[in-house]
């Protein structure tokens, strides 16, 4: 029994020494300028212009410059344009997919705010 209490006691401290091992090869040694990063403002993006857009199309229907189906079909194009933003957004907004997105609704709230010919 002493014999395996002995060998047990023993045994323990190797895990901790390959813990410890000391590094291979000399320190690194790294040059010490400053690093020049550069942060831009945010920007706006699509989902604000989509606010936006909303607007515009709640506030023509409440002047009566857009039909009810009229406004009903801007409404499910800013939907789909957020389900698009939601969609490109997952892994990241690249810069294209980001104007694409600003642009479709700029041009959805450009034809909401059209005068319309009846």
């Amino acid at each position: 029994m002493r014999v395996a209490l002995l060998l047990c006691l023993s045994l323990l401290p190797a895990p901790l020494a390959a813990q410890f091992a000391p590094r291979n090869g000399p320190p690194i040694d790294l040059p010490r300028r400053p690093i020049d990063v550069r942060v831009l403002p945010p920007q706006p993006g699509p989902w604000q212009d989509l606010r936006e857009t909303r607007d515009v199309i709640r506030q023509e229907r409440d002047a009566g410059r857009l039909t009810r189906g009229e406004a009903r079909a801007y409404r499910r194009e800013a939907w789909a344009i957020e389900s698009l933003t939601e969609r490109y957004g997952a892994d990241g907004l690249s810069l294209a997919e980001a104007r694409e997105l600003e642009n479709r609704a700029r041009a959805l709230r450009d034809m909401a705010r059209a005068p319309r010919r009846r």
